[in-house]
């Protein structure tokens, strides 16, 4: 069925709209489309279709010997049925206009592209295979100016100057709307002009943005794995009030004023209950304890002790604190 619906979207000027496909085939095309390499889901500017691609490419070897995997034929044959040099040449063409040479034909084979027409092929041949046409100028694009947009070339540039977005959907703006201008079918000598420009560069775009959204889910799945894998081997830390006082501020592990009060001896007591018990903050009035404080002033120190601590060792912390105020 994938064979049946790469012939319909070749013959319809490479792309067709998913809607189309599934009023028509039923729903299981989507499935089979899911899979497919030739017949790729694109939604440029919100307009969901499917677009043809192919593998398969031109060999631009003269002398080739036939080992290659691309196809042996003449590009001006493939894109009008004829060619004017092996015509109008004494020596001919160099390249070869059978379609169904044996070599040809192996390999339109081991593609599955068998069934298409000559018409048919050399759309897909020219959306898929970028050196067979001139692309479209991206500082053309960006730029604000009326003749050349962001393109420092100008004339001497060698892609096309035309709005990317009027390829789409209506456009309104001032850059090039035509693949007939000066500019254009200069780049497009060799090529017959009754080939359905705006649809195959409509769609090579569509394809350009396929692979950067696959590209980009390929890289985030990618990274989920590496984070998924660093996340196995983490180890929970485990903290005790001598940990804490080690990470203390630097001011608070100075030598406290008379009547401040030491955690250490705290921290001592606690460590038999560490592993069993849950910690509890008190924040209690120490005078004296930054040094950079002036005098009389009261600092903050966060004492962190077990919840059962002995009940006589933090009355005797708060009567050292009471006496010291």
């Amino acid at each position: 069925m994938e064979i049946g619906i790469l012939k319909i979207i070749c013959a319809s000027q490479g792309a067709v709209d998913t809607d189309f496909l599934e009023c028509n085939l039923g729903s299981s095309v989507l499935e089979i489309l899911s899979s497919s390499d030739k017949c790729l889901p694109c939604c440029p500017f919100r307009q969901p279709k499917v677009v043809a691609r192919t593998k398969v490419r031109l060999c631009r070897t003269r002398d080739c010997p036939g080992s290659c995997q691309a196809l042996h034929l003449c590009k001006n044959f493939l894109f009008s049925g004829s060619c004017q040099f092996n015509l109008n040449s004494r020596r001919g063409c160099v390249f070869s206009h059978e379609l169904d040479s044996g070599h040809n034909e192996a390999i339109l084979k081991e593609h599955e592209l068998e069934h298409l027409s000559r018409t048919e092929l050399c759309t897909l041949l020219l959306q898929s295979d970028n050196r067979l046409l001139p692309q479209l100028c991206h500082h053309y694009n960006t730029g604000d100016d009326v003749v050349f947009g962001g393109c420092k070339e100008g004339f001497a540039c060698k892609r096309l100057h035309v709005c990317e977005k009027f390829l789409n959907t209506s456009c309104n703006c001032s850059r090039n709307h035509s693949f007939h201008t000066p500019q254009t079918l200069n780049l497009l000598q060799g090529v017959p002009h009754d080939l359905a420009f705006k649809s195959i560069y409509a769609n090579i775009q569509a394809l350009k943005y396929y692979d950067i959204q696959s590209n980009k889910a390929k890289s985030g799945n990618q990274q989920l794995q590496v984070n998924k894998g660093n996340t196995n081997q983490v180890k929970k830390p485990s903290f005790s009030t001598n940990d804490l006082e080690d990470n203390t501020d630097a001011e608070c592990q100075q030598q406290p004023a008379e009547g401040a009060v030491s955690t250490t001896t705290m921290g001592a007591e606690a460590n038999s209950c560490d592993e069993q018990l849950p910690l509890v903050t008190l924040r209690l009035p120490v005078p004296g304890t930054y040094q950079q404080s002036s005098k009389g002033s009261v600092g903050t120190l966060t004492v962190v002790i077990p919840a059962a601590v002995n009940v006589g060792a933090h009355q005797q912390l708060q009567r050292a604190t009471t006496a010291s105020l």
